[in-house]
């Protein structure tokens, strides 16, 4: 499992429009797999999972992508799982920690910082 967590300024509507306009096109196989929003006040909180096949593993890799935001300040959590192979033995080639390192870049594209 691969974790990591962003913090910026944009809206958390347009950190999820530009997610989900940038985010595909880091594969072919990437795909949008379903998506969930809400709304309580002054907080907002979306969650995105997207999908992927890793050829070089033969193993499909979940992304799960949560988008907070409370007083004006946005986070974003990322979440790489699923790249382990076998029903016995979770042994992973790296498949997640790949998949979470290519959100990355497209975040701090859109001014989000690591912070953890």
């Amino acid at each position: 499992m691969a974790i990591m967590t962003f913090r910026g300024l944009l809206s958390p509507t347009e950190t999820v429009s530009e997610i989900k306009r940038r985010f595909p096109s880091t594969a072919l196989s990437c795909q949008l797999v379903d998506e969930g929003h809400k709304f309580m006040g002054t907080t907002t909180a979306s969650l995105l999972v997207y999908e992927k096949y890793f050829m070089r593993a033969k193993n499909r890799v979940s992304l799960s992508i949560m988008v907070t935001s409370d007083m004006g300040v946005t986070d974003v959590f990322a979440i790489g799982s699923g790249g382990g192979q076998g029903p016995l033995f979770s042994f992973s080639w790296g498949s997640e920690e790949d998949y979470v390192s290519s959100f990355s870049r497209i975040i701090q594209e859109i001014g989000f910082d690591q912070i953890a």
